[in-house]
């Protein structure tokens, strides 16, 4: 069972702050920079509890979700940061925990 620390609660503080910011925007490329800044803060506890237990995480799950994002990104016909800074974002995202839970599973398989 998931236990919910100082860090998390933190980065649920962070992520709520800028999803509130988000909604009150009202224009697309300051409210994509703070998705993005909000869903990374969600997403810190994720790579910290992969880096700590690697086994705990889907390493199928993270290769659909960058699959998903570099269709996205292959699908834009017109640049902008509001077209593409997310999808750019989760495939960043994606290649890191995959990378991350590997290393770490390799590593810890030999240690």
């Amino acid at each position: 069972m998931a236990r919910l620390g100082a860090f998390d609660l933190a980065c649920a503080v962070v992520a709520c702050a800028a999803l509130g910011v988000w909604l009150g925007l009202g224009e697309a490329a300051p409210a994509v920079v703070f998705a993005v800044a909000a869903d990374a803060a969600a997403a810190l506890p994720t790579v910290v509890k992969a880096w700590r237990d690697p086994a705990s995480e889907n390493l199928l799950f993270s290769v659909l979700v960058g699959t998903g994002a570099t269709v996205t990104l292959l699908t834009i016909s017109s640049w902008s940061p509001a077209a593409g800074a997310f999808a750019a974002y989760v495939l960043t995202l994606s290649v890191a925990l995959v990378a991350i839970v590997s290393g770490r599973r390799r590593a810890l398989q030999y240690a």
